[in-house]
Protein backbone atom coordinates (compact mmCIF):
# COMPACT_ATOMS: atom_id res chain seq x y z
CA UNK A 1 0.00 0.00 0.00
CA UNK A 2 1.28 3.04 -1.20
CA UNK A 3 1.71 6.86 1.26
CA UNK A 4 -0.53 9.52 -0.49
CA UNK A 5 1.49 12.34 -0.07
CA UNK A 6 0.14 16.01 -1.50
CA UNK A 7 2.61 18.39 -2.42
CA UNK A 8 1.55 21.90 -3.32
CA UNK A 9 4.06 24.48 -5.32
CA UNK A 10 5.87 21.13 -7.16
CA UNK A 11 7.16 23.42 -9.81
CA UNK A 12 8.84 26.13 -8.04
CA UNK A 13 12.79 25.80 -6.73
CA UNK A 14 12.31 24.61 -3.49
CA UNK A 15 9.25 21.89 -4.76
CA UNK A 16 10.60 20.39 -7.41
CA UNK A 17 13.55 19.78 -5.17
CA UNK A 18 10.70 18.16 -2.79
CA UNK A 19 9.44 16.25 -5.58
CA UNK A 20 12.95 14.66 -7.10
CA UNK A 21 13.80 13.34 -3.21
CA UNK A 22 10.35 11.77 -2.51
CA UNK A 23 10.56 10.55 -6.19
CA UNK A 24 13.39 8.65 -5.15
CA UNK A 25 11.67 7.00 -2.05
CA UNK A 26 9.60 3.48 -2.44
CA UNK A 27 5.86 2.96 -1.58
CA UNK A 28 5.33 6.33 -2.04
CA UNK A 29 2.46 8.73 -4.14
CA UNK A 30 2.59 11.99 -5.07
CA UNK A 31 -0.19 14.30 -6.00
CA UNK A 32 0.63 17.56 -7.24
CA UNK A 33 -1.27 20.69 -7.02
CA UNK A 34 -0.99 24.40 -8.17
CA UNK A 35 -1.59 26.16 -11.29
CA UNK A 36 0.81 25.17 -13.81
CA UNK A 37 -0.77 22.32 -15.41
CA UNK A 38 1.36 21.67 -18.36
CA UNK A 39 4.46 21.49 -15.88
CA UNK A 40 2.77 19.11 -14.32
CA UNK A 41 1.43 17.20 -16.76
CA UNK A 42 5.06 16.74 -17.57
CA UNK A 43 6.30 15.38 -14.16
CA UNK A 44 3.61 12.81 -14.69
CA UNK A 45 4.34 11.58 -17.70
CA UNK A 46 8.38 11.12 -16.55
CA UNK A 47 6.80 9.23 -13.50
CA UNK A 48 3.59 7.84 -14.75
CA UNK A 49 3.78 5.28 -11.22
CA UNK A 50 4.30 7.30 -8.99
CA UNK A 51 2.63 10.67 -9.69
CA UNK A 52 -0.50 12.69 -10.15
CA UNK A 53 -1.57 15.96 -10.98
CA UNK A 54 -4.32 18.52 -10.71
CA UNK A 55 -4.98 21.80 -11.42
CA UNK A 56 -5.72 24.14 -8.25
CA UNK A 57 -6.17 27.47 -7.61
CA UNK A 58 -5.34 28.85 -4.07
CA UNK A 59 -7.36 31.72 -4.50
CA UNK A 60 -10.15 30.16 -4.84
CA UNK A 61 -11.81 28.17 -1.67
CA UNK A 62 -14.51 26.26 -3.42
CA UNK A 63 -12.55 25.01 -5.48
CA UNK A 64 -9.63 23.74 -3.47
CA UNK A 65 -12.83 21.97 -1.82
CA UNK A 66 -13.75 20.57 -5.05
CA UNK A 67 -10.53 19.51 -5.79
CA UNK A 68 -9.67 17.76 -2.45
CA UNK A 69 -13.19 15.78 -2.71
CA UNK A 70 -11.50 14.57 -6.15
CA UNK A 71 -8.44 13.17 -4.74
CA UNK A 72 -9.87 11.54 -1.93
CA UNK A 73 -12.30 9.63 -4.02
CA UNK A 74 -9.43 8.49 -6.14
CA UNK A 75 -7.18 7.80 -3.86
CA UNK A 76 -8.35 7.75 -0.41
CA UNK A 77 -7.00 9.92 2.53
CA UNK A 78 -3.38 11.16 2.08
CA UNK A 79 -1.18 10.68 4.58
CA UNK A 80 1.10 13.68 4.58
CA UNK A 81 0.76 17.29 2.95
CA UNK A 82 3.68 19.51 1.75
CA UNK A 83 2.58 22.84 1.98
CA UNK A 84 5.45 24.10 -0.38
CA UNK A 85 3.29 26.92 -2.36
CA UNK A 86 3.62 30.42 -1.93
CA UNK A 87 4.38 33.69 -3.71
CA UNK A 88 6.09 37.27 -2.49
CA UNK A 89 6.48 41.19 -3.54
CA UNK A 90 8.56 43.26 -1.87
CA UNK A 91 8.87 47.20 -1.03
CA UNK A 92 8.59 49.35 1.63
CA UNK A 93 5.09 49.62 4.06
CA UNK A 94 3.81 52.89 2.26
CA UNK A 95 4.02 51.03 -1.41
CA UNK A 96 2.01 48.18 -0.08
CA UNK A 97 -0.37 47.10 -2.97
CA UNK A 98 -3.67 46.26 -2.06
CA UNK A 99 -4.40 43.72 -4.37
CA UNK A 100 -1.31 42.23 -4.10
CA UNK A 101 -1.60 42.06 -0.30
CA UNK A 102 -5.00 40.39 -1.00
CA UNK A 103 -3.44 38.03 -3.43
CA UNK A 104 -0.47 36.89 -1.03
CA UNK A 105 -2.10 36.17 2.22
CA UNK A 106 -4.78 34.68 -0.12
CA UNK A 107 -2.35 32.62 -1.76
CA UNK A 108 0.26 31.61 1.05
CA UNK A 109 -2.25 31.74 4.18
CA UNK A 110 -5.96 31.37 3.89
CA UNK A 111 -5.93 28.67 0.80
CA UNK A 112 -3.31 26.86 2.52
CA UNK A 113 -5.10 26.65 5.63
CA UNK A 114 -8.35 25.62 3.91
CA UNK A 115 -7.02 22.93 2.05
CA UNK A 116 -4.93 21.90 5.32
CA UNK A 117 -8.38 21.40 6.96
CA UNK A 118 -10.02 19.53 4.47
CA UNK A 119 -7.20 16.87 4.93
CA UNK A 120 -6.90 17.27 8.40
CA UNK A 121 -10.57 16.14 8.79
CA UNK A 122 -9.93 12.83 7.33
CA UNK A 123 -6.96 12.42 9.13
CA UNK A 124 -8.30 12.53 12.54
CA UNK A 125 -10.86 9.85 11.44
CA UNK A 126 -8.16 7.20 11.07
CA UNK A 127 -5.61 9.24 13.87
CA UNK A 128 -3.05 9.29 11.65
CA UNK A 129 -1.08 11.85 9.46
CA UNK A 130 1.52 14.32 8.72
CA UNK A 131 1.53 17.78 7.96
CA UNK A 132 4.73 20.27 6.66
CA UNK A 133 4.95 23.27 6.42
CA UNK A 134 7.08 25.53 4.10
CA UNK A 135 7.10 28.42 5.93
CA UNK A 136 10.62 31.06 5.94
CA UNK A 137 12.85 32.75 7.97
CA UNK A 138 9.97 35.52 7.11
CA UNK A 139 7.92 33.49 9.95
CA UNK A 140 10.10 34.59 12.73
CA UNK A 141 11.97 37.94 11.64
CA UNK A 142 10.52 41.15 10.51
CA UNK A 143 12.81 41.73 7.68
CA UNK A 144 12.36 45.15 6.31
CA UNK A 145 10.21 45.30 2.72
CA UNK A 146 8.74 42.03 3.56
CA UNK A 147 5.16 43.57 4.55
CA UNK A 148 2.89 41.44 2.96
CA UNK A 149 5.31 38.18 2.87
CA UNK A 150 5.93 37.87 6.46
CA UNK A 151 2.34 38.60 7.65
CA UNK A 152 1.52 35.84 5.17
CA UNK A 153 4.26 33.41 6.79
CA UNK A 154 3.85 34.72 10.37
CA UNK A 155 0.35 33.55 9.97
CA UNK A 156 1.06 30.48 8.53
CA UNK A 157 3.77 29.38 11.73
CA UNK A 158 0.93 30.87 13.67
CA UNK A 159 -1.28 28.80 12.46
CA UNK A 160 1.29 25.43 12.24
CA UNK A 161 1.43 25.90 16.10
CA UNK A 162 -2.61 25.91 16.66
CA UNK A 163 -2.58 22.04 14.41
CA UNK A 164 0.30 21.16 16.85
CA UNK A 165 -1.92 21.74 19.83
CA UNK A 166 -4.91 20.58 18.54
CA UNK A 167 -3.73 17.54 16.43
CA UNK A 168 -1.28 15.99 19.18
CA UNK A 169 -4.29 14.12 20.64
CA UNK A 170 -4.82 12.34 17.25
CA UNK A 171 -0.91 11.50 17.14
CA UNK A 172 -0.51 13.85 13.84
CA UNK A 173 2.89 15.42 13.39
CA UNK A 174 2.86 18.87 12.57
CA UNK A 175 6.55 20.27 11.06
CA UNK A 176 7.29 24.16 10.13
CA UNK A 177 10.18 24.32 8.48
CA UNK A 178 11.67 28.11 7.88
CA UNK A 179 14.36 28.53 4.93
CA UNK A 180 16.12 31.54 5.00
CA UNK A 181 17.21 32.85 1.32
CA UNK A 182 17.30 30.48 -0.91
CA UNK A 183 18.41 30.18 -4.75
CA UNK A 184 15.13 29.99 -6.89
CA UNK A 185 13.05 32.47 -8.68
CA UNK A 186 11.74 34.62 -5.31
CA UNK A 187 13.72 37.17 -6.38
CA UNK A 188 12.78 38.55 -10.18
CA UNK A 189 15.36 39.38 -12.65
CA UNK A 190 16.30 42.91 -11.36
CA UNK A 191 18.46 41.19 -8.74
CA UNK A 192 20.72 38.91 -11.18
CA UNK A 193 23.34 41.13 -9.89
CA UNK A 194 23.68 39.39 -7.03
CA UNK A 195 25.48 35.95 -6.55
CA UNK A 196 22.63 33.61 -4.87
CA UNK A 197 24.85 30.79 -5.38
CA UNK A 198 25.97 30.85 -1.77
CA UNK A 199 22.49 30.92 -0.23
CA UNK A 200 20.78 27.42 0.33
CA UNK A 201 19.89 25.20 -2.28
CA UNK A 202 16.47 23.69 -2.52
CA UNK A 203 17.92 20.36 -2.22
CA UNK A 204 19.00 21.99 1.86
CA UNK A 205 15.30 22.26 2.28
CA UNK A 206 13.96 19.04 0.16
CA UNK A 207 16.89 16.92 2.87
CA UNK A 208 15.05 18.31 5.48
CA UNK A 209 11.86 17.20 4.23
CA UNK A 210 13.06 13.79 3.71
CA UNK A 211 14.79 13.64 7.60
CA UNK A 212 11.31 14.90 8.92
CA UNK A 213 9.60 12.19 6.92
CA UNK A 214 11.76 9.82 7.75
CA UNK A 215 11.95 10.14 11.48
CA UNK A 216 10.33 7.74 13.97
CA UNK A 217 7.14 6.75 14.63
CA UNK A 218 8.17 7.93 18.65
CA UNK A 219 8.84 11.28 17.59
CA UNK A 220 7.73 14.68 16.00
CA UNK A 221 10.10 17.08 14.60
CA UNK A 222 8.27 20.32 14.73
CA UNK A 223 10.47 23.51 13.83
CA UNK A 224 13.81 23.26 12.08
CA UNK A 225 15.36 27.16 10.71
CA UNK A 226 17.31 26.48 8.19
CA UNK A 227 20.17 29.59 7.83
CA UNK A 228 23.05 29.77 5.10
CA UNK A 229 26.55 29.64 6.77
CA UNK A 230 28.74 31.13 4.22
CA UNK A 231 29.44 34.76 5.80
CA UNK A 232 28.70 36.32 2.04
CA UNK A 233 25.10 34.84 2.16
CA UNK A 234 23.81 35.08 5.91
CA UNK A 235 22.62 38.42 5.78
CA UNK A 236 22.03 38.36 2.06
CA UNK A 237 18.35 38.31 2.23
CA UNK A 238 17.95 41.55 3.98
CA UNK A 239 21.50 43.20 1.63
CA UNK A 240 19.33 42.62 -1.38
CA UNK A 241 16.05 44.36 -0.19
CA UNK A 242 18.28 47.31 1.21
CA UNK A 243 20.18 47.71 -1.94
CA UNK A 244 16.70 48.16 -3.34
CA UNK A 245 14.55 50.07 -1.12
CA UNK A 246 16.59 51.97 1.27
CA UNK A 247 16.88 54.73 -1.85
CA UNK A 248 13.18 55.28 -2.09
Amino acid sequence: MKKIIILTGSTGGIGQSILRTLLKQENLFIVLLGRNINAMKNLCYQNKEKVAAYYLDLEDIHHIEKTYLKIKKEFDTPEVIINCAGIAEFGPVTAVNSIMLERIIRINLIGTIILTKMVIQDMIEKCRGQIINIESISAIKGIEYCTAYAASKFGLSGFSQVLWNELKKYEIKVCSIRPGLVNTNLFGPEYNDYDLSLALDPDDVAYTVEMVLNQSERSNISDITIRPIKKESQNLFADLLHAKYDKL
